[in-house]
């Protein structure tokens, strides 16, 4: 097993959303802030409260981006 080098440029994903890297910083810095928030935003509810804090260690425990 390994890698190769090919000359075949990265093309753009089809469900990709166009952003800079300062708007994606952004976003990023407000879900490790306010995981709760985050939360609600992306279900449309608040998290169940015996969840709430093992919610929160998952998004914080999140700590390895590839940016």
């Amino acid at each position: 097993m390994g890698l190769k080098k090919i000359k075949k440029p990265i093309g753009k994903l089809p469900f990709g959303i166009d952003t800079t890297y300062e708007k994606f910083y952004k976003k990023r810095k407000e879900k490790m802030d306010d995981p709760l928030g985050s939360f609600f935003t992306a279900f449309g509810r608040p998290a169940p409260k015996d969840s709430e804090e093992r919610i929160i260690k998952n998004i914080r425990s999140i700590n390895n981006f590839l940016d």
